[in-house]
């Protein structure tokens, strides 16, 4: 039989085992033990081409790969990645229940005071879904801002809903909506004219949705309208330069271009985000503001990813 001393230290042993235990199984882990070299906790939002799952479950998309390759290169496991609304992702972050965001997240200022973005992935534009044949003959944002019978859906948390905003698109003619699909459901009723998400996107959307077509947007500002999709991490993460540094490396690589092309990411949306990125690190160095689309940019050079290293032409 075990002495009283060895029981007692066994016990205690088993107790902290089951407390760890429970700790990772409730998302809660000791962060210098999640430091060490522990599988990072990825929170994901479906949003093809972005974010998408194929027939198994795995979860691919343009956010997914980059962010593989880039672990890769750092020498780290596979992530575990954790399915999160889109609208609750950061909200999710800030409470430690994952470690990065990789949904096509676009820069912005306010969300750049709650989370430290890594450098853009590419640089896009939105555009409009509608029904095939465009019954509601919708071209241009500012028709949402002329006829009070047009409504324009947008997903909440967006940056489409900010980009609407800036149109003059008043929030009565917006549908805000939890999940895409209830954003097509809209559209096929008829009770939205058009659906607004980054071109992308919808390019894959209309590509699986026969009954849907895509309507480009001629009155967007290249330097002020694009949106800069990137990963967020929690403020202050130490992980971020470093991560931020191997992404620069693999950005525009023949090895990047070839995973993303079939996603129906171009070349020219690939370096518009290193242009937005060498622009705004010469306005930080040089304490100037920085206009457009870069300004979101900026965000990601004036955290902790300070002094990244190039990528590959």
């Amino acid at each position: 039989m075990l002495n009283r001393p060895v029981t007692w230290l066994l016990l205690t042993l088993l107790a902290g085992t089951l407390l760890a235990l429970m700790l990772v199984w409730h998302g809660q882990p000791d962060p210098q033990v999640r430091a060490g070299g522990m599988p990072l906790r990825v929170g994901y939002a479906v949003e093809p081409p972005y974010i998408e799952l194929d027939e198994h479950g795995r979860v691919g998309g343009e956010s997914a790969e980059v962010l593989r390759a880039t672990l890769r290169a750092l020498g780290e496991p596979e992530p575990v990645w954790v399915p999160v609304p889109f609208f609750r992702l950061i909200h999710q972050l800030e409470m430690d229940r994952i470690d990065v965001i990789a949904a096509g997240l676009f820069i912005t200022p306010e969300r750049s005071r709650r989370v430290d973005f890594s450098r853009p992935t590419l640089a896009v534009g939105a555009a409009l879904l509608v029904r095939r044949g465009n019954p509601d003959r919708v071209r241009h944002l500012s028709d949402f801002t002329s006829d009070n019978d047009l409504r324009l859906a947008v997903l909440d948390g967006a940056v489409e809903a900010r980009l609407a905003r800036g149109h003059g698109i008043p929030t009565r003619a917006t549908v805000g909506v939890a999940e895409i699909d209830e954003a097509l459901a809209l559209l096929r009723r008829g009770e939205v004219a058009a659906f607004a998400l980054s071109a992308p996107s919808l390019r894959r959307l209309a590509s699986r949705e026969t009954d849907l077509e895509v309507i480009e947007l001629p009155d967007l500002d290249p330097d002020r309208d694009l949106g800069l999709p990137a990963y967020a991490w929690r403020r202050g993460d130490p992980r971020l330069p470093a991560f931020d540094a191997a992404l620069g490396q693999y950005l525009g690589s023949p090895a990047h271009l070839q995973k993303v092309r079939p996603l129906g990411f171009t070349p020219a949306e690939v370096s518009q985000a290193r242009r937005h990125v060498d622009a705004a690190r010469r306005a930080v160095a040089l304490g100037r503001d920085v206009p457009g689309a870069a300004s979101a940019a900026a965000s990601a050079l004036t955290g902790p990813g300070d002094g990244l290293e190039e990528g590959q032409p």
